[in-house]
């Protein structure tokens, strides 16, 4: 045949791949084996990110808001896979501080200036939407891990803080009185 399509299946995972050199050798009876060799650019979502940091918040208020969100931001304006972090809310009213939402960011990226914003569907520029009422206005914390999401429970024994894998926190109050343990 004077040409033939076959299937290359790429892997796009956590390692900063580069540049790789793909090399394709065709082999046919009664003629020369041919050779040629194919740059393959990696989409650069697949870097890690420097690290996540919580840009702002701004938690549910008294009364009816939809405005509330989580902006994540990466360190540097690229867009990158956040596979591997979670966002963890803990809740400084319980008596373990507890987790009362574990927010998985697997397959999820920040946009092309490191930006991903988790929050209620009206707000701009939102990159996963959260169900109105999610963020606390409590004395509360969202922290940030390098983790799986599996690592965190909620409910009636709900996983409290640690400092394994944290990334990042931002610890609040709402003028109520600060929860010094958290």
């Amino acid at each position: 045949e004077a040409a033939a399509s076959l299937p290359v299946t790429a892997v796009d995972d956590t390692a900063q791949d580069g540049a790789q050199m793909v090399t394709f050798t065709c082999i046919a009876a009664g003629h020369l084996n041919g050779t040629t060799t194919l740059e393959v650019d990696d989409d650069g979502l697949d870097a890690p990110p420097i690290g996540v940091f919580i840009n702002e918040i701004d938690t549910d208020q008294p009364g009816p808001d939809t405005a509330e969100f989580i902006e994540l931001y990466v360190g540097e304006a690229a867009a990158r896979a956040l596979d591997g972090f979670v966002v963890v809310l803990f809740n400084g009213s319980q008596a373990a501080n507890g987790a009362y939402a574990v927010i998985d960011l697997a397959g999820h990226s920040t946009d092309a200036r490191g930006f991903f914003v988790l929050g209620g569907a009206t707000v701009p520029n939102v990159s996963l939407v959260l169900p109105d009422s999610s963020i606390q206005n409590g004395a509360d914390a969202v922290a940030v891990y390098r983790a799986p999401a599996d690592a965190f429970r909620t409910g009636a024994n709900p996983t409290p803080p640690s400092l394994d894998a944290l990334v990042d926190v931002v610890v609040y109050g709402n003028g109520s009185g600060e929860d010094f343990d958290l």
